[in-house]
């Protein structure tokens, strides 16, 4: 087998040894509900429109306003993302609450 030929799905799926990542940058390995998944490896899309980078743009604002928190606006979140059906870590009732805009960079 020359360096530029994938390897088969097939030959894979053989090993009797568990792999994971990728393999040979054609096929990604993974484990899912207790099973050996193997697929090809693809590059996702990355289209850039208006939508996508303005979200970006704002998820990107969402992180700096967390970094920024003291200890007790921590704490505060906190307590809130508890409270949650689900809960949730500080980090992440911060984030989803300014992606939401609930909250803005105003409100430190």
């Amino acid at each position: 087998m020359s360096n530029d030929e994938p390897i088969s799905k097939t030959l894979l799926k053989s090993l009797a040894v568990r792999l994971q990542g990728q393999v040979y940058k054609y096929w990604i390995c993974q484990m899912s509900h207790g099973t050996q998944q193997v697929r090809r490896y693809v590059i996702p899309k990355d289209p850039k429109t208006p939508g996508q980078i303005a979200q970006r743009a704002k998820f990107a604002q969402a992180v700096l306003f967390a970094q920024e928190l003291d200890i007790d606006a921590r704490l505060y979140w906190a307590k809130i993302g508890v409270r949650k059906k689900k809960p949730l870590p500080w980090w992440n009732a911060v984030i989803s609450s300014y992606m939401k805009g609930l909250i803005s960079m105003d409100e430190g």
